[in-house]
């Protein structure tokens, strides 16, 4: 694919991606602000230092390391959609997500591992992987845009993998997650994965993207 032909596909996966984020945010579905889809807002504190740029070293009182979180820049900007789709696509023929973390190679905004996060949701809500995804929460949950990137996960699986209606690993995990799950009968049209009794892994992580 060309530059021209990766951009129009990176604006429709944008473009599909947050308007399936926003009815999942006003159905209750995932919680954050609708606005960050089509506003500029105001950028957020830090959660790992509440907006300090660092935290008292563990067991030395009074001594002060920079933030590991933040980097020691406390005020963290709403995400770039477009980066973090450009990051976390592959565009050899057709544009797919990719079987690799994205993260593993490059970081995001002012360290937090947001492409790695997203990438790592939507493998979790498309149900290609509905392994529990401890690891992406612990990498960015001092992210003060979490829950917003949550969503976007979920539009973006219901994008590109529409089988999966965006909810697959969480129809898989339902009783764990205090979701409910779903009637048998919706699971019928939706990925093995979001069964109980299905696999867990369709898409096998790699390094060859």
């Amino acid at each position: 694919m060309d530059k021209t032909q990766i951009d129009e596909a990176i604006a429709a996966v944008l473009s599909g991606g947050a308007t399936i984020a926003r009815i999942f945010l006003k159905r209750g579905i995932a919680k954050g602000s609708l606005l960050v889809f089509t506003e500029r807002l105001p950028a957020r504190p830090c959660k790992g230092c509440d907006g300090v740029g660092k935290r008292e070293r563990y067991g030395s009182p009074g001594t002060y390391d920079r933030c590991t979180s933040c980097n020691g820049l406390p005020l963290i900007s709403q995400p770039d959609w477009s980066d973090i789709l450009r990051r976390c696509l592959t565009f050899r023929g057709a544009a797919r997500w990719r079987t690799s973390n994205p993260s593993l190679t490059t970081k995001t905004v002012k360290g937090c591992h947001r492409a790695g996060y997203v990438w790592r949701m939507v493998r979790f809500y498309a149900g290609t992987d509905v392994c529990l995804p401890m690891m992406a929460g612990i990498m960015s949950r001092n992210d003060p845009w979490l829950d917003e990137m949550d969503a976007f996960a979920h539009g973006v699986a219901a994008v590109l993998y529409p089988a999966s209606r965006g909810i697959a690993g969480v129809a898989r995990w339902g009783g764990l997650l205090s979701t409910g799950g779903l009637p048998s009968e919706a699971l019928e049209t939706m990925p093995m994965t979001a069964s109980p009794n299905g696999p867990v892994i369709t898409e096998s992580e790699t390094d060859e993207d």
